[in-house]
């Protein structure tokens, strides 16, 4: 059986998983890695939606801004909107407690 290790990196992983003796074990466990990635990335853009019905006062409970929440559902796909929303709350909260 093998184990699955994920580089950083897919692109480079998928090839080198392509030249290793075990590369359909390998390649199976890069498109899975990213399926994951993926389905997670789709579930937080459906989160960021429904943050979008909040009103300011539970937003600003988590330290975020409506424009905060509409700038964060207009990012590229391929962006972690929820990292990227989790960055902007700690700043928002790293101010305000000064």
């Amino acid at each position: 059986m093998t184990t699955c290790c994920v580089d950083s990196n897919i692109s480079n992983s998928v090839e080198a998983a392509r030249t290793a003796p075990d590369w359909p074990g390998k390649l199976a466990c890069q498109l899975r890695h990213w399926w994951q990635k993926r389905r997670k990335r789709r579930e937080d853009r459906r989160a960021i939606a429904e943050m979008q019905t909040l009103d300011d006062a539970a937003l600003r409970d988590i330290g975020l801004h409506r424009g905060d929440i509409s700038w964060a559902s207009n990012l590229p796909k391929s962006a972690d909107a929820s990292a990227e929303l989790e960055l902007l709350a700690r700043g928002h909260r790293a101010r305000r407690d000064l």
